[in-house]
């Protein structure tokens, strides 16, 4: 909910600018439908470095976390 929040933020200052609001909407959820239908294969091509990382952290759970959740937050 907080990346919804945070995400609208900048959004909601520029749409006052959209000349064609429901394209940009639909070009979003497209992004979004093509985003889901890759996400198995991305989970496959991180997996080796997910395990890889785990070996070297497996004694830091906090280090393994914040790594964890640093990769799947980025942009």
């Amino acid at each position: 909910m907080g990346g919804l929040g945070l995400g609208c933020f900048p959004v909601g200052k520029l749409s006052h600018r959209l000349t064609h609001p429901g394209r940009v909407y639909g070009v979003v959820e497209i992004c979004i439908g093509l985003y889901a239908l890759l996400v198995p294969l991305l989970l496959n091509v991180a997996e080796p470095a997910y395990r890889a990382l785990y070996a070297h952290t497996a004694n830091a759970p906090l280090l393994l976390n914040l790594v964890r959740f640093a990769s799947e937050h980025s942009c």
